[in-house]
């Protein structure tokens, strides 16, 4: 095994445990249990969806983008309520080119008696002239599903354009995007035959955060926004090259 290739399985190892150490999230563990209706489900369902995409959705960023070839980053989701607790999240971005990262996300949790399983795929764009190192626009493109839930079956398809900002040693970054969310909606008895079985929105939001180099890492704090709530994760970071 190559030098280059023993030090990105090194590096992974240790941001990975770092995801484990997430796992006890104890204080805000979501319960996905829910006493839908025909007569609440709008009133009740579709906020907490709509809290759910804040609280899973976009901000893959490499730091500035312009350097490293794998990006590995472990982050704390909180969705800054009861019913979406806080979810540990695990992604990995490889640099394709100048201005293209691809990359994916993983996260497992338990939420009430269900296994939950987060996973998701997506881009970062990054336009302009490769040979400009200062931090700029980007785009990011995903897709992302939570599945596990007896309640129901989640997926996202979102896009955000952001900027980031160089801030002495610190880098910050604001922007805004939007979410498409498919809900596929479990029914446990004929009483709830009122309820959709298919229940789809769109969530626009604003989203910020900074990052701050420690050592050979990097620690954030990013947040997502809209009228529909917040959420805000915590996150650490380390790029490596090949």
């Amino acid at each position: 095994m190559s030098r280059a290739a023993s030090a990105v399985l090194s590096e992974t190892a240790v941001v990975f445990l770092l995801l484990l150490s997430f796992s006890p999230l104890h204080g805000q563990r979501p319960d996905y249990t829910f006493n839908w209706t025909s007569e609440n489900f709008g009133r009740e369902a579709t906020p907490f969806f709509k809290r759910l995409t804040l609280q899973s959705g976009t901000i893959l960023q490499a730091s500035d983008g312009r350097k490293g070839r794998i990006s590995l980053k472990a982050a704390a989701s909180s969705g800054l309520s009861k019913a979406t607790g806080t979810m540990p999240l695990f992604s990995g971005l490889y640099r394709i080119s100048d201005n293209l990262w691809l990359g994916g996300l993983l996260s497992g949790y338990r939420a009430g008696d269900d296994v939950i399983i987060l996973s998701g795929y997506g881009a970062e764009i990054l336009p302009g002239d490769p040979s400009d190192e200062a931090p700029g626009w980007s785009v990011e493109v995903s897709r992302r599903a939570v599945e596990g839930a007896e309640a129901f079956t989640f997926k996202t398809v979102s896009v955000a354009l952001s900027r980031r900002i160089n801030f002495g040693r610190a880098l910050l970054y604001y922007g805004f995007g939007f979410a498409f969310y498919d809900v596929i909606v479990h029914s446990k008895s004929p009483a709830d035959d009122g309820i959709p079985m298919r229940h789809e929105g769109q969530v626009n939001l604003l989203s910020g955060g900074i990052e701050q180099p420690v050592g050979e890492f990097s620690v954030g704090l990013a947040a997502n926004a809209s009228r529909q709530g917040a959420a805000v994760m915590v996150n650490i970071s380390k790029k490596i090259d090949e």
